[in-house]
């Protein structure tokens, strides 16, 4: 199973219109009100041999805010249909939701075995972020990811007051540099005029 983006030629319009292909199946991308990619929900259930109707009452009624579900006029093949459509970047979010066992249960080893690989990847993932700046990192850590970010603010800040001609400008972005190599603990010295 894999997933791709690919582009496809509206043969009556002459645009450009962007589908994904997913485990063999393409998948036509819109935009919903917010103008965000949305994939129509039905082809992905029906990859994995799950009961649509089912699907669609979770998604619907439990998960509907979260993968930004909507209804939308999905065209393709000079014909127009309403559907249920999550967003593009809620995909992974949605077979999430997916148990492999009820897939290996309709006889879709390779689908359950993808979910599977899928989940663990995620979970690791979640995992590592976590641990490293969430709510499982250490004091310590916390401490050197604040530190991190300030020493590239102040970097920015010295970067721009280089490009900076103006003298007040420049002072304001010294006075800025100053109050961050305060919070560093690193010295600093104002800028003496000419």
């Amino acid at each position: 199973m894999s997933a791709s983006a690919t582009q496809t030629p509206v043969q009556d319009s002459g645009r450009v219109r962007l589908s994904l292909e997913f485990a063999g199946v393409i998948l036509p991308i819109a935009k919903d009100e917010h103008g965000r990619d949305i994939v129509p929900l039905k082809p992905i259930s029906d990859v994995f041999g799950l009961d649509w109707e089912k699907q669609r009452i979770k998604v619907n009624n439990g998960i509907s805010r979260r993968l930004g579900t909507c209804t939308h006029l999905m065209v393709g093949g000079g014909q127009g249909r309403e559907m249920t459509c999550i967003r593009l970047d809620r995909v992974a979010a949605y077979l999430n939701t997916i148990n492999p066992e009820k897939v290996r249960a309709v006889g879709n080893e390779v689908g359950a075995d993808f979910l599977e690989r899928k989940q663990e990847e995620w979970d690791d993932l979640i995992h590592a972020y976590e641990m490293r700046s969430g709510m499982f990192a250490t004091q310590a850590q916390r401490e050197a990811s604040a530190r991190s970010r300030k020493v590239r603010d102040l970097l920015a800040v010295a970067k721009e007051k280089r490009n900076t001609q103006d003298q007040a400008d420049r002072r304001v972005l010294g006075g800025l540099m100053k109050g961050l190599a305060a919070d560093l603990g690193v010295p600093y010295q104002e800028e003496l005029d000419a």
